[in-house]
């Protein structure tokens, strides 16, 4: 299994003007985890986990956080598609995030959870956002929020059209320019509507 969520995340932090520190791939090891997590903590100022966030026998993330002295779980799960296993936690002052282990679901997480965040600090630019039109209808189930990503149209400007795709489907971030935000209470949209694209 090769590893893109290190370097894509690593590149997107590089693009806010932010310095990575890379600790590498951890085993599903509760141990090995809490050392290395114990180690990003104290050395850095936000700390990004990929993977382990879920709940089956192997992800760690959630209990190896919680276990931290001056921990506090804030969020185990939102209400998003994708991304929906996130972790968001604090451990005494510093913010620690738990990502999907899906690359998209990562990749995209980061922009709309956290660059979104540390922009309204002011500690990077706000997101570059264009108008344009949708070319499809677009459904989408209600209760979440929804990112799609989007391309644009060839031959048309200021067309965009989805990019069908898994979430463990990193090749096709490459089509992508950017995601279309869906609030919860909107169940699709309709061809021809306009649309705010939040650009990469």
């Amino acid at each position: 299994m090769r590893d893109i969520n290190t370097y894509s995340l690593a590149a997107a932090v590089v693009a806010d003007t932010f310095i990575p520190k890379i600790y590498g791939v951890i085993a599903d090891n509760e141990v090995e985890l809490r050392e290395a997590l114990q180690k990003a903590i104290d050395e850095n100022d936000l700390v990004l986990i990929s993977g382990g966030s879920s709940v089956g026998t192997h992800d760690l993330t959630y209990k190896v956080i919680d276990s931290l002295k001056g921990s506090e779980i804030l969020v185990h799960g939102i209400a998003i598609k994708p991304g929906k296993p996130t972790i968001v936690a604090r451990v005494k002052d510093k913010l620690v995030l738990g990502l999907p282990g899906n690359p998209v679901s990562a990749y995209l997480i980061y922009y709309v959870l956290i660059r979104s965040f540390l922009s309204e600090l002011g500690f990077c630019r706000k997101p570059l956002k264009i108008k344009a039109k949708f070319a499809e209808n677009y459904a989408s189930a209600p209760g979440r929020d929804d990112c799609i990503l989007v391309q644009p149209v060839e031959g048309l400007d200021s067309m965009v059209m989805p990019v069908y795709s898994k979430s463990n489907m990193m090749a096709t971030m490459s089509q992508a320019i950017g995601y279309v935000h869906l609030p919860s209470y909107k169940e699709g949209i309709y061809k021809d509507e306009i649309v705010e694209v939040n650009l990469f």
